[in-house]
């Protein structure tokens, strides 16, 4: 619904015997939001849970992207991950609905 904040898990797992670090870059609109600390490790033989918000402002679809990079702190080799995201609204609460009964050349005026 429009206004609703979303949030999702994107899980990625590490299934060598290495500690994995990667830095999170989200790109795109300003709807898509992820938590302020970019950088986490992913321990050996585990998985880690990337939270991803959403709050719709508008009801068209909108994209964004979140680029995961492996950062060098040891000889690990990871791959970089690429997520496309994009909104899907689907309905919306009217605040206020106003019924107008006048005809066309008439004028009305109504706060809003």
């Amino acid at each position: 619904m429009l206004g609703e904040e979303v949030v999702k898990n994107i899980e990625l797992t590490n299934p060598t015997n290495r500690t994995i670090c990667y830095t999170a870059r989200l790109e795109g609109h300003l709807d898509f939001a992820i938590d302020s600390d970019e950088q986490f490790m992913i321990e050996p033989k585990s998985s880690f849970k990337f939270r991803v918000k959403f709050t719709s402002r508008v009801s068209d679809p909108v994209t964004g992207r979140i680029v995961f990079n492996n950062k060098k702190e040891s000889n690990v080799q990871a791959a970089a991950l690429v997520f496309d995201l994009k909104s899907n609204v689907t309905g919306r609460i009217s605040e206020r609905i106003l019924q107008v009964s006048s005809y066309l050349y008439e004028q009305n005026e109504i706060p809003i």
